[in-house]
């Protein structure tokens, strides 16, 4: 099975090691370039283990779902 392989700057994909989501930076050292989405320091990834991303709705509820139970907000 071949890699995913992003088409866009700035695409969200999904970084198969970690389940973690990133925009989709470019390939550098043939490695893919990930940057978070709140922003942060970048990080590699082998291509190998780039997967297709969510949609940036999907996304933006992973991320306020994860927030809330950092927060303790689902709690309340």
């Amino acid at each position: 099975m071949n890699p995913y392989e992003p088409s866009a700057f700035g695409e969200l994909v999904t970084d198969g090691r970690t389940g973690q989501i990133g925009m989709f930076m470019g390939v550098w050292t043939g490695l893919v370039q990930l940057w978070t989405l709140r922003g942060g320091a970048e990080w590699s990834v082998p291509p190998e283990w780039i997967t297709e991303g969510p949609t940036v709705l999907e996304a933006k509820l992973r991320e306020r779902n994860r927030d809330s139970h950092l927060t303790g907000a689902h709690l309340r």
